[in-house]
């Protein structure tokens, strides 16, 4: 990897923030509040959407050397 060039720099914005508190709801399976009554009566999805990374075969780019 080259280091970045004066232009590219400019163009690039570093923000730093300090983080006091911060919160994340995780689980696997399914909704655990299927028997509620607002599974019964309201109108929405509830489920879980996996989220899966995968690393593919690089693509090298048609103008640099192989």
């Amino acid at each position: 990897m080259r280091p970045p060039n004066r232009k590219e720099l400019k163009a690039t914005l570093f923000l730093r923030m300090p983080i006091d508190e911060a919160s994340v709801k995780a689980r696997s399976g399914p909704p655990s509040d299927d028997d509620t009554e607002d599974a019964r009566t309201i109108d929405a999805w509830a489920g879980e959407w996996p989220i899966v990374t995968v690393f593919g075969e690089p693509v090298p780019s048609p103008g640099y050397k192989p």
